[in-house]
C-alpha cells in the first residue's frame, strides 16, 4: 500500500493530506491537526496560529465535529496508530545493486 500526499488547503502548501489504507493525516506545516479512520473525523482544537486555523477549517467535515484537546487528541491518535499493522507501511526498498 502506497501513501498518497496531496495538498487540500488549496493552493497552500503548507497544509498537507497523507492516506495510508484507511487512515488519512491531516497536517498544517508538520504537525498532525487532524485524522480520519474509516470516515471518523477527530480534529485537534486550535492553539497555534490563524493560519493553522484557516488549514483546519479546510479540511472536509472539520465544522461539524468537535475539537479536542491536546491531550484528547493524542490519546485518540495513538490509539489509532497502534492499530496499524506492517500491510499498512510502505516496504522499504530493497539496495540497488550493482
Amino acid at each position: 500500500m502506497v501513501p498518497t500526499l496531496r495538498l487540500f488547503a488549496g493552493d497552500n502548501i503548507k497544509a498537507y493530506e497523507v492516506k495510508i489504507g484507511t487512515l488519512t493525516l491531516y497536517f498544517s506545516y508538520s504537525t498532525i491537526v487532524a485524522f480520519r479512520k474509516c470516515g471518523r473525523l477527530v480534529v485537534h482544537k486550535n492553539v497555534w496560529s490563524n493560519t493553522t486555523g484557516r488549514h483546519i477549517a479546510n479540511i472536509p467535515g472539520s465544522k461539524d465535529v468537535q475539537h479536542l484537546s491536546a491531550e484528547d487528541f493524542d490519546r485518540e491518535l495513538s490509539a489509532v496508530t497502534a492499530t496499524l499493522t506492517e500491510g499498512d507501511a510502505v516496504p522499504e526498498e530493497e539496495p540497488a545493486t550493482v
